[in-house]
């Protein structure tokens, strides 16, 4: 759990570094492009800063250093549900109270959670159809998987981390689970501004 609390420091302070980049790049491009600051933009590029951030870190750190370091035994897991098979297994030996306690069901549940935020982007914010905005987290998901496995693309002589099948679908189904949710929200706020007039003649 310790470590999950120091992945979310470590998002917010790379984050909040990189904000001091980004955003007032995204700034200054507004002034000479458009002569005016968009606030709803500027915002919107913090928020998706600080989630890169808060990818990298969960995703690829800590980062080894390259003497000594030891190639993980088993880089490749591509049997689908192994991880939701390995909780099973647990509660039949260890109880239901120690499933919820484990690291196993902890790491199912953050990567559902960690992809969620992009789903919601993708549909809110840029418009993605519901199917577009899953394939973008299928698509980062596995651009990570495969960073993992090749070692961040030839950086280390072989990887440190596991490519996990599992990863790749309950990434996605976090992205899927984002899009549902955004979708929702839209619908709410475009009902919210057909019933604004009407209340408003009511008046």
């Amino acid at each position: 759990m310790n470590s999950w609390l120091g992945f979310g420091y470590d998002s917010m302070v790379w984050g909040l570094a990189l904000c001091a980049i980004t955003v007032p790049l995204l700034g200054i491009a507004q002034l000479l492009f458009r002569e005016r600051l968009g606030v709803y933009w500027m915002i919107i590029c913090a928020t998706l800063t600080i989630y890169a951030a808060g990818i990298m870190v969960f995703t690829l750190f800590p980062l080894k250093n390259q003497e000594p370091f030891t190639c993980s035994r088993d880089p490749l897991r591509t049997t689908p549900f192994q991880s939701f098979a390995e909780v099973l297994d647990m509660s039949s030996s260890q109880g239901f109270t120690s499933i919820l306690m484990s690291s196993q069901l902890l790491q199912i549940v953050c990567n559902v959670l960690l992809f969620i935020p992009l789903g919601f982007l993708a549909r809110a914010v840029f418009k993605r159809s519901l199917l577009v905005s899953t394939l973008i987290a299928a698509g980062l998901s596995l651009a990570i998987e495969l960073t993992q496995l090749t070692g961040i693309w030839g950086v280390y002589d072989c990887a440190y981390r596991i490519f996990d099948v599992d990863d790749l679908m309950t990434n996605t189904a976090g992205g899927l689970l984002g899009a549902t949710l955004a979708l929702a929200w839209v619908t709410a706020r475009r009902r919210e501004e057909r019933l604004m007039p009407i209340l408003g003649a009511k008046r």
